[in-house]
């Protein structure tokens, strides 16, 4: 889908548009950083809609529970036609009439207070959103540090080669083994 959107600010009372052109299947709303339509703002989930063309018709759905309010109404997914107004939380799109080359556009109009009040919010990241989760990294480094403080030692003990006694040095202990050397303070005073 080719969408023109066009962003409306006002700088020093002059009004400034700003058309971007978005050749897209799905056009994502939300206050994560990946969204296509980055709104930031109290209630503004991170992936917070979805706007698509299928079939000729302009839809809008929400994301999970997620409800926007179309021509004043909170809604979960609507069909969009040209003069319909979307608000999300404060800031406004409107749908209008696509120009030729695109198959649908709106024009955007970010309520800045909102905006800028929500700003660190956005950028959070937390382990559950990566692929290391707390629990999992925890038990990982725990079998770890059991595996190299009493397993090896443990092992290197008890399959260590008593036969060879060239490779056992003054102190008694197993320089093939190496895990033995995990356990030594060192040498014991006379």
């Amino acid at each position: 889908m080719d969408f023109l959107l066009r962003e409306i600010t006002s700088d020093q009372g002059v009004v400034v548009y700003q058309d971007t052109e978005l050749v897209e299947d799905l056009l994502t709303i939300g206050s994560a950083p990946e969204q296509l339509i980055q709104l930031r703002g109290i209630g503004i989930g991170r992936a917070h809609a979805v706007i698509k063309l299928a079939g000729g018709q302009l839809s809008i759905n929400g994301v999970d529970k997620n409800t926007i309010t179309v021509n004043g109404e909170a809604v979960k997914k609507a069909i969009l036609s040209v003069g319909d107004d979307i608000y999300v939380n404060k800031h406004h799109l409107k749908i209008v009439q696509a120009p030729s080359g695109f198959d649908a556009a709106c024009e955007l109009v970010i309520d800045e207070a909102s905006q800028d009040q929500a700003l660190e919010s956005s950028y959070v990241t937390d382990l559950s959103g990566t692929i290391l989760a707390k629990r999992w990294t925890a038990y990982l480094l725990s079998a770890l540090v059991v595996l190299v403080t009493l397993a090896w030692p443990i092992s290197s003990y008890l399959l260590r080669d008593n036969q060879n006694a060239t490779a056992i040095n003054a102190q008694g202990f197993d320089r093939h083994g190496g895990g033995d050397l995990l356990w030594s303070t060192g040498p014991l005073l006379p």
